[in-house]
């Protein structure tokens, strides 16, 4: 359906459309575990983004790609793409894809044992989607707070953390 789906926005001309079609493509081949076909669709689609200047558009599919590089143990890529994103989604004003971008790069941190860094980042991202009510967004948040919260020993934070993030989820 995706592929139909790009035919016809290609023969019709109707760029936006095409951008957002490869990156649901490249999402579809990540899922499947078709890596390189995920890969070539991201960048198809993050070249539209910029022939269209959208930097929204941009910044959704750097996020992707910052997945990607992070799932390989590519940490400088995956920090690059996220940074990336995160720029595109200050340029284009928006807050929730900011806030995944910072998320994406606190998990990053976090795998690679930088949990100062990963701390710092959770707290931004969580301070966001409080901000713009992301409830979906909150529950991963505070998921990742207590991940840090555990690492820290501190396991009557993590309970509490993860006792919100149910509460939330549950809702």
């Amino acid at each position: 359906l995706g592929e139909r789906a790009l035919n016809i926005a290609r023969g019709e001309k109707m760029g936006l459309l095409e951008a957002k079609t490869l990156k649901n493509l490249g999402i579809t081949c990540y899922l499947l575990g078709k890596y390189e076909l995920a890969l070539g669709y991201y960048q198809q689609a993050l070249d539209h983004f910029e022939l269209l200047n959208d930097d929204a558009g941009k910044a959704s599919v750097l996020n992707e790609m910052a997945i990607y590089y992070s799932k390989f143990q590519q940490k400088d890529k995956a920090i690059q793409y996220t940074i990336a994103a995160e720029l595109a989604a200050l340029n284009a004003r928006d807050s929730a894809l900011l806030s995944t971008a910072l998320d994406n790069r606190g998990i990053i941190a976090m795998q690679h044992d930088d949990w100062l860094t990963a701390d710092m980042l959770f707290h931004r991202v969580y301070t966001i989607r409080q901000a713009i009510g992301d409830s979906i967004g909150l529950g991963y948040v505070l998921n990742n707070l207590a991940s840090v919260a555990s690492n820290a020993g501190d396991m009557k934070q993590a309970i509490a953390l993860i006792e919100q993030s149910t509460l939330i989820r549950a809702k």
